[in-house]
């Protein structure tokens, strides 16, 4: 009998620190697979719109040294994208994790490659030798700054989604702290009592 008493009431207070867990397991705000999944539309018609963008620009370096290796890193950024956004549109929950830094970081890339560009390109604009040659380079800095400024936008918008997940993964740890220390006093004085 006096085995059966104190197993029930363990058990009731397992219950106990367990419901805890799981009502403050609501409250946690990470980022939705809807929030998730938007931010991944418009990634992807950035990345669409940086992709052309590289491939113009490797039409208009196409020879010139420097540029091809600039070119090539570019390119590795949006096969990168490819890869990164097929993974996450099977598992978008997975952005509530490392890969959510990931995420974060290649748009940055993406985005600072294409001002870059845009830079290079506004450099030879003045050594054009004609008024066409000079439009085409003109076109290329406002095709790659235009795509430098969406995709900063994009990234920015990922980035807060991104800090919501860390502020959610702080909270759930602090909150397992304090469920755990309450359910430990709980089963300390439980022990306490049953001593007397």
């Amino acid at each position: 009998m006096f085995f059966l008493r104190h197993g029930f009431v363990l058990v009731l207070l397992v219950v106990a620190c367990a419901s805890v867990g799981d009502a403050q397991d609501k409250e946690k705000p990470f980022p939705t697979n809807d929030e998730i999944n938007l931010l991944f539309t418009q990634a992807d018609r950035a990345m669409a719109q940086y992709k052309a963008t590289v491939d113009l620009e490797e039409r208009q370096f196409a020879g010139t040294p420097g540029e091809t290796e600039a070119v090539a890193k570019d390119k590795e950024v949006s096969s990168g994208w490819e890869a990164m956004s097929k993974g996450m549109k099977t598992k978008p929950e997975a952005f509530n994790s490392r890969f959510g830094l990931e995420i974060v970081l290649l748009l940055d890339d993406a985005s600072r490659n294409a001002l870059l560009c845009s830079n290079q390109a506004s450099l030879r604009i003045p050594t054009s030798d004609n008024a066409t040659d000079a439009e085409v380079w003109l076109h290329l800095v406002q095709s790659c700054s235009d795509t430098s400024t969406l995709i900063y936008t994009v990234s920015e918008t990922a980035a807060a989604l991104y800090q919501k997940y860390l502020d959610a993964a702080e909270q759930l740890a602090k909150e397992s702290v304090e469920v755990a220390t309450k359910c430990t006093d709980i089963l300390k004085n439980n022990a306490a009592s049953q001593k007397h």
